[in-house]
């Protein structure tokens, strides 16, 4: 397995989706990823040993249902889309894809085949320079889909700017959850909470967050980053 950090566009990191990412989805993408270089002459199918990356990512290897389970995720790759908004200097688009175009697991060898969507691969490659660094240790060890999205999102807040605000609606779709979790107080005890609290734990920052009303009504959550040292000062805001 590479040491590489994940590296992605500021575009790919607010990328929305109707369908949900399980975390290991996730992390299978980012192992994808990190295996694609802009020196290459030709995208190259990428082969990743399944078994191996799951280890790292959650200390041991998959077997019985686990292992099915986890299998049948990565094969849904294929078919979950995500959708880009560029707002570059020179581009302003918006692109939507799935990451695979083909997934082969060798039930043999224990090792998967993803063919990564190479048009996809290109059309990102070739985008203007705003990419954000994360490092491996911490990504490859979030136990917490939503987390993981959340530690993606946090990590473009950089300097001066510390804080993010969104809509309900954009949120959901921001972290993939889908149709899950239809009322705000389950957004916050299934979703939100337990994402800052996998951030907070592994990140080399920490997040707090506020819900802002409009009309009396809940329509906006902020999230503030915070510099580590001021983790007991700076807890989630719980109502």
């Amino acid at each position: 397995m590479n040491n590489l950090d994940v590296v992605k566009h500021g575009s790919l990191i607010d990328a929305t989706s109707e369908k949900p990412f399980s975390q290991f989805e996730q992390q299978f993408i980012a192992e994808a990823l990190s295996k694609i270089s802009m020196e290459d002459n030709e995208l190259k199918d990428t082969e990743i040993d399944v078994d191996e990356l799951y280890e790292e990512c959650f200390g041991g290897v998959p077997s019985g249902v686990t292992k099915k389970k986890a299998y049948g995720a990565l094969e849904g790759l294929t078919e979950k889309k995500i959708t880009i908004h560029v707002n570059g200097l020179k581009r302003k688009e918006r692109a939507s894809f799935s990451w695979l175009s083909l997934f082969v697991y060798d039930k043999v060898t224990g090792k998967a085949t993803a063919h990564i969507n190479k048009d996809a691969a290109i059309y990102l490659l070739n985008l203007d320079d705003n990419f954000t660094k994360i490092k491996r240790e911490i990504y490859m060890l979030m136990s917490n889909t939503y987390g993981t999205r959340l530690l993606e999102l946090m990590s473009k807040v950089y300097g001066a700017v510390n804080e993010r605000l969104f809509t309900i609606e954009e949120l959901r779709k921001l972290l993939h959850v889908g149709d899950r979790y239809p009322s705000n107080y389950d957004l916050k005890r299934y979703v939100i909470e337990p994402a800052i609290e996998g951030v907070n734990e592994l990140a080399d920052f920490v997040l707090s967050y506020e819900q802002i009303k409009t009309k009396r009504r809940i329509s906006h959550f902020k999230f503030t980053k915070h510099k580590k040292k001021d983790l007991d000062e700076h807890k989630p805001i719980e109502f």
